[in-house]
């Protein structure tokens, strides 16, 4: 502390008023040290309080469990959760539980020291449940959930006798159930099902079906689904918004019924069957898929890395910033004719590509469909121009297919035809093709036709189409949809 007794020769009479200052001064200031002290022990309590659980924490062990996966330890575990108290596993302990743990009020917890020691492994009948975690806000927080193959067991359903909201798992690890990892709906009562849930560095090993969820917004932010048969089961109106994370070694990473699914940042590899596939006999509507920055690496046993040809044409497609990766014989997108809506952009597409694979080898591509509808001219008179225009932001476009279809009643006799004429970049030349067909059905412009498109590998400045039919009257609506690389 600076004393002022020094300045007071300055200023006669002052000296004692200055001594009184100087005490005054020092008191606050040992006051305030030991309110620092208080402040920092207050926010170390808080810490703690987060952490442990507070007052409702219950060691296990303390509370007379064995964790010494010979003793059962289940109803002490439960006895803990009946009087609405947080069960701690240590670490380095291996806990034996042979019936369901049960949540029995909102906001209930099961903590563990550490996601790999904190282990509770299932000695109970075939088919069981390990953990009931069925009510709001309910938590499980670094611990491990080994099913030790036993048939059909499941490891954590989310929603078993209740809808439920913002549930939250952390830091754990499930393996080893040959049934479901995480459930989050009741396979008995279908309105029931976990509502915004979030999932944070959980990771689902060797399990039939790593994660299962019915309806409702889910989370998985940097979440690892490895050695499964389906990684991800996502049924109707699911929404699954993934963060991160890694799929990893599954038969079927994601099989979807109709839901949405965004992945950022995700890395999917290993696989031997589908990334994305529906699951079997049905053929729904996948509302939205997008893929932004993803790795996509695939292997010499999958036919194709990502399968739309199964979806109906109502969804959205976006494929924005991923890396495709792996054995070249690979479709890395394969689509069927009817599907619509479909964007990809700023892809690195390696050595991936194949006949009906859209993106194919190309560092920038782009791809745009659209619709458009030309009027039809008669009696062998072309309708007027239909422009097709280059994406905004390009100065010039390659086409890659051109898909053609026609509605049916057809006239006897009648033929359609469908001519393209493309300005080249240049600004000095044109080319034309053009596609006869006389019933109803969908045609491609094919390779060998796409190329004589091209003059000297000079790009496309724009594209016009036109339609004629041989016949005085018709009824033939024709759509084309071109597929194009952006340059």
């Amino acid at each position: 502390m600076t004393f002022i007794n020094g300045l007071t020769q300055f200023i006669p009479g002052t000296k004692a008023l200055a001594g009184e200052i100087n005490d005054n001064f020092e008191a606050l200031r040992q006051n305030q040290n030991e309110h620092e002290t208080r402040l920092g022990t207050l926010e170390t309590d808080f810490n703690n309080f987060e952490v442990s659980g507070g007052e409702n924490l219950v060691n296990i062990e303390e509370a007379g469990a064995k964790c010494d996966d010979i003793t059962d330890d289940t109803v002490i575990i439960q006895s803990i959760l009946d009087e609405g108290k947080t069960p701690f596993i240590p670490a380095n302990k291996n806990v034996k539980i042979s019936n369901t743990l049960v949540f029995k009020t909102t906001g209930q917890r099961i903590l563990g020291a550490d996601s790999y020691s904190s282990v509770l492994r299932w000695h109970g009948l075939v088919n069981g449940l390990m953990i009931n975690a069925s009510y709001n806000n309910a938590r499980i927080e670094n611990i491990k959930l080994d099913g030790r193959s036993v048939s059909g067991v499941n490891g954590i359903n989310l929603a078993k006798d209740r809808s439920t909201y913002n549930q939250i798992l952390r830091n754990v690890r499930i393996s080893g159930c040959s049934g479901t990892g995480i459930q989050g709906y009741d396979s008995d009562t279908p309105q029931y099902y976990s509502n915004d849930a979030y999932y944070e560095k959980c990771q689902v090993s060797y399990c039939t079906t790593g994660m299962a969820f019915k309806t409702q917004l889910q989370h998985l932010n940097n979440c690892m689904i490895d050695n499964c048969s389906t990684g991800l089961a996502a049924y109707t109106n699911s929404k699954i918004n993934i963060n991160g994370g890694i799929f990893s070694t599954n038969a079927y990473d994601i099989k979807y019924n109709t839901t949405e699914i965004t992945c950022f940042g995700t890395w999917f590899e290993k696989g031997t069957e589908k990334i994305f596939s529906t699951f079997s006999g049905t053929a729904p509507t996948l509302s939205l898929l997008a893929m932004i920055g993803c790795h996509i690496h695939t292997n010499t046993s999958q036919t194709y890395a990502i399968d739309l040809s199964e979806t109906t044409t109502g969804g959205s497609f976006v494929f924005v910033g991923n890396s495709f990766a792996g054995d070249s014989t690979t479709k890395n997108i394969y689509l069927s004719n009817d599907v619509n809506n479909f964007i990809s952009h700023n892809n690195n597409i390696g050595s991936v590509k194949g006949l009906n694979d859209l993106v194919k080898n190309d560092f920038r591509a782009r791809i745009m469909a659209a619709d458009y509808l030309p009027p039809v001219g008669i009696n062998n008179t072309f309708g007027a121009y239909t422009y097709i225009t280059k994406p905004d932001g390009f100065t010039t476009f390659m086409p890659n297919q051109l898909k053609i279809v026609t509605s049916a009643n057809y006239q006897s006799g009648e033929t359609i035809n469908i001519q393209i004429e493309v300005g080249f970049f240049d600004y000095l030349t044109t080319k034309i093709v053009e596609k006869t067909f006389s019933a109803a059905g969908t045609y491609w412009f094919d390779a060998s036709e796409m190329a004589g498109l091209l003059k000297d590998n000079t790009y496309i400045r724009n594209m016009k189409m036109r339609v004629r039919s041989n016949k005085a009257t018709t009824t033939i609506v024709t759509t084309v949809t071109p597929y194009m690389t952006a340059i």
